[in-house]
């Protein structure tokens, strides 16, 4: 449970981030090799996510959020 929104949002926005640049990277070449700790850190990154995301959804005035981290899940899944 998310007892202070404003903090969670703000805490975790830079590892949303990053993740959202890990995908882009992705996104612009496909057959890009990671290292095992990149591939690590990437799992860590999707799973930080989609914690979030499951998180978020009790706030119903947060739709955006949602949205934004229901997007990268999705850019992770391809």
């Amino acid at each position: 449970m998310i007892v202070n929104l404003q903090k969670f949002l703000q805490e975790e926005e830079v590892f949303w981030k990053e993740l959202e640049a890990r995908l882009g990277e992705l996104e612009k070449e496909p057959a890009l090799k990671m290292t095992l700790d990149e591939v690590k850190r990437f799992h860590y990154l999707y799973q930080r996510a989609s914690a979030g995301l499951a998180k978020i959804t009790t706030f119903s005035a947060e739709p955006e959020i949602r949205h934004y981290l229901e997007s990268l899940q999705r850019s992770g899944d391809s």
